[in-house]
């Protein structure tokens, strides 16, 4: 596949650089000229396919592109434009100066409660796609870029896919064999339900410095992933809390009709996870519904504070005293 040199031009694009490359193709740091931004283009490794022609494949492609193209989220990198030259398609993304989740992951585990807040990130712009008809179908570490302000923001929605065909010989997959949900290896149809799968392994990743499925060839990976479960991130990193493992054990369920109804679903239980609501009773201000509420959220909150030990015996300490009890109830609450 032919690709540009320094300073040569794509379109009206002018590329200065190779920022980097993948199974799909290569990417570019490029300057349009027009709008006189810094934009990122991405070239397309189209896979041989039977029956169709090479112009017909860019042109579906091309046009899937545009409509992918009408996503706006802050948890997307946007698509300004698709273009071809010389049979050779071409997409122009937003530049985000960031690294991409592969990339963080590859220096070990993140804190769970960074692993969760970013996982809500990726689901609120996978969430958005679902909403307009858009699937992602590649959802990976390597998709995600994380930029400096620890922002999630997804790239490549249902372009990678796209890249290998819709028009395959029979027995062929699209997509990352490591990420694909078993009912698509089945030979089932991709639905948003790959999708929160796919997600599932990447919280488990997240969390546990490793790809859930791995092997040394994409047969090994294909069968482990058809044939097992995904293991207890806490079974593989001893700290993980238990409550992380039971949502990643339902978002990675091998029955579609088990994982979560949607990506909204999945976030909603990690976000119950990162900010649990008080019980009901606990909102009364009573002395006993707050410090209950404070020792929950440090179970589940490890920035806050104080020590949850330290305010369990101060509570016993003073419990008979009521002024003294609200005196350091109000104290905790400031801090």
């Amino acid at each position: 596949m032919a690709v540009p040199a320094a300073a040569q031009q794509v379109g009206r694009f002018l590329v200065e650089r190779e920022i980097g490359r993948g199974a799909q193709g290569r990417v570019y740091l490029a300057r349009d000229p027009r709008l006189e931004r810094t934009v990122a283009l991405k070239t397309l490794r189209l896979a041989p396919a039977q029956g169709t022609g090479t112009q017909d494949r860019v042109r579906r492609l091309l046009e899937e592109a545009l409509h992918v193209g009408r996503l706006q989220h802050p948890n997307i990198v946007a698509l300004h434009d698709a273009i071809e030259q010389g049979g050779v398609p071409w997409l122009v993304f937003e530049y985000v100066e960031g690294r991409t989740l592969e990339a963080l992951v590859r220096e070990g585990p993140l804190a769970p409660e960074r692993a969760v807040r970013l996982v809500r990130q990726v689901l609120a712009g996978v969430g958005h796609a679902h909403a307009q008809g858009v699937l992602h179908r590649d959802l990976k570490p390597a998709n995600v870029i994380v930029t400096r302000e620890d922002v999630a923001r997804v790239m490549d929605f249902g372009i990678a896919a796209r890249s290998a065909d819709t028009q395959q010989p029979t027995g062929s997959l699209t997509g990352t064999p490591a990420y694909l949900p078993p009912e698509v290896i089945g030979g089932a149809k991709f639905t948003k339900a790959g999708d929160v799968y796919a997600a599932g392994l990447l919280l488990y990743e997240l969390l546990t410095g490793e790809p859930a499925f791995s092997g040394e060839t994409v047969y090994a990976i294909l069968h482990k992933v058809g044939s097992g479960e995904v293991s207890r991130p806490s079974g593989v990193r001893p700290g993980v809390p238990e409550r992380l493992d039971s949502i990643v054990a339902t978002a990675t369920a091998r029955d579609p009709a088990r994982r979560y109804a949607d990506c909204e679903a999945m976030a909603a239980a990690l976000a119950e996870w990162a900010d649990p609501a008080p019980a009901a009773g606990e909102g009364d201000g009573s002395r006993a519904s707050t410090v209950a509420f404070l020792l929950r959220r440090m179970r589940h909150k490890s920035d806050l504070p104080a020590l949850s030990s330290t305010i369990g015996s101060i509570n016993a300490i003073v419990s008979s005293e009521d002024q003294h009890t609200n005196v350091l109830s109000n104290a905790i609450l400031r801090d």
